[in-house]
This record gives C-alpha cells, sequence and structure tokens, in this order.
C-alpha cells in the first residue's frame, strides 16, 4: 500500500528535477555572464540534491 504522503514527497522531487533543469537551462547563458562564483555545476547539484533528498523522503514513508 502507497501512501499519500510518500507519493507526495515522490512526485514533488520530480517535479522538481524537471523544473528546476529547465529553469537552469533557459538562465544558463546569464549565469556563465554574470560571472559569479556559484556557477552551473553548483546549481546542478543543488537541484540534483534536492531532488534526491524529495524521493529518498517519500521512499522512506513508503517502507516505514
Amino acid at each position: 500500500m502507497i501512501y499519500q504522503g510518500s507519493t507526495a514527497f515522490i512526485g514533488l522531487g520530480i517535479y522538481t528535477f524537471f523544473s528546476g533543469r529547465s529553469q537552469l537551462r533557459a538562465q544558463e547563458a546569464a549565469i556563465l555572464k554574470s560571472g559569479t562564483r556559484w556557477g552551473i555545476g553548483a546549481r546542478r547539484l543543488g537541484i540534483h540534491g534536492i531532488t534526491a533528498t524529495l524521493v529518498g523522503l517519500g521512499v522512506y514513508r513508503m517502507v516505514m
């Protein structure tokens, strides 16, 4: 039996991944041009980290 809380976390993680990647792709030129200390790689890592955390929480709620 899958609980609503677990599917909500997993769905939010998947949405965050696709939404974050598309927004990052749209802003990539501006980010590179700005010369900021936090480049594309760090932002991409942040998106992956948030996604992994949310999906992990969903899986945890599913099995516990």
